[in-house]
C-alpha cells in the first residue's frame, strides 16, 4: 500500500499530493480509510452484478485453458487483444503510451480477464513488487452481460425445465451429487439423472475428488449460464 501510495504523490499535486503524503505518514489509517472506500465501491457497483461478472470470467478462463490445450500458448496469447502478439517467445502488447521491455524473470506472466476493459483494450502491470500482467476484455462482454439471475433463470427454465436450469447456474463451484439434489429440492437418484443429461449435452462436467464426484459447469455451460 505505501508503494502504490508513493507512486500517487509523484502523480498528484496541490491539496492532493498533501492529503496523499499524510496517508504515507499514518498507515493505519491510511488502511483504514481504503478499505471503508473499496466496501462502498463493492457494495454499489459490484455486488450488485457479481454473479454476472463471475460467470462471465470463469468462462472466459475455460475457455483459454482449452485453447491454450488444443493450439499451445502462443496461439492463445495472439487471441487476447488486437493489441496483443507472441513472437520468438516474446508477448507484445501494444500500448497508446507507454513502451516497455519486460523480463519476467521466470516469475510468468499473469493473464487476468477484465468485464471494464471491453472499450479500453488491454492494460498491463510492469512495476515490482507486481507480478508482470496483462489485463484482457473477457469474452461475451455485451450490452446484456448484466442481465438479472432472474431473468437468465426464466430462460433456461423454459429451454432445460425448472430443475437442470437450477442446476446450471448453481454449478459455478463444483458440486456433489447430493449437494445438487439439496439444492434443487430433488431425489439425488434424480438429480443424479439430470445431471447426466446435462453432460451429455455438453453443459456439465465431473471428476473423482476421493469417495466423491463433482460436477461443475462447462465453457458452453458458462455462456450459456450467462446468458450469451
Amino acid at each position: 500500500m505505501r508503494f502504490d501510495l508513493q507512486k500517487m504523490v509523484i502523480r498528484s499535486e496541490g491539496a492532493r499530493q498533501q492529503e496523499i503524503r499524510e496517508l504515507i505518514a499514518d498507515p493505519a489509517r491510511a488502511r483504514t480509510a481504503v478499505v471503508a472506500a473499496w466496501q462502498e465501491v463493492w457494495r454499489q457497483l459490484l455486488a450488485p452484478v457479481w454473479p454476472q461478472m463471475l460467470r462471465l470470467l470463469r468462462a472466459d478462463i475455460a475457455v483459454r485453458a482449452r485453447r491454450s490445450s488444443d493450439v499451445g500458448l502462443a496461439t492463445m496469447a495472439a487471441t487476447l487483444h488486437s493489441t496483443v502478439t507472441w513472437h520468438d517467445e516474446v508477448v507484445h502488447v501494444r500500448l497508446r503510451h507507454h513502451s516497455e521491455a519486460v523480463d519476467c524473470g521466470g516469475t510468468g506472466l499473469v493473464l487476468v480477464p477484465s468485464v471494464m476493459m471491453a472499450a479500453r483494450g488491454c492494460a498491463v502491470l510492469t512495476e515490482p513488487p507486481a507480478q508482470p500482467t496483462i489485463f484482457y476484455p473477457a469474452h461475451g462482454v455485451s450490452e446484456t452481460w448484466h442481465r438479472p439471475t432472474s431473468d437468465v433463470l426464466a430462460a433456461l427454465t423454459a429451454l432445460l425445465g425448472a430443475a437442470r436450469a437450477q442446476l446450471v447456474l448453481e454449478l459455478q463451484q463444483p458440486l456433489s451429487t447430493s449437494e445438487c439434489a439439496e439444492l434443487t429440492g430433488v431425489a439425488v437418484s434424480t438429480a443424479s439423472y439430470h445431471l447426466t443429461v446435462l453432460r451429455d449435452a455438453g453443459l456439465v462436467d465431473r471428476r473423482r475428488a476421493g469417495p466423491r464426484t463433482l460436477h461443475t459447469r462447462t465453457p458452453l455451460g458458462e455462456a450459456l449460464a450467462g446468458g450469451h
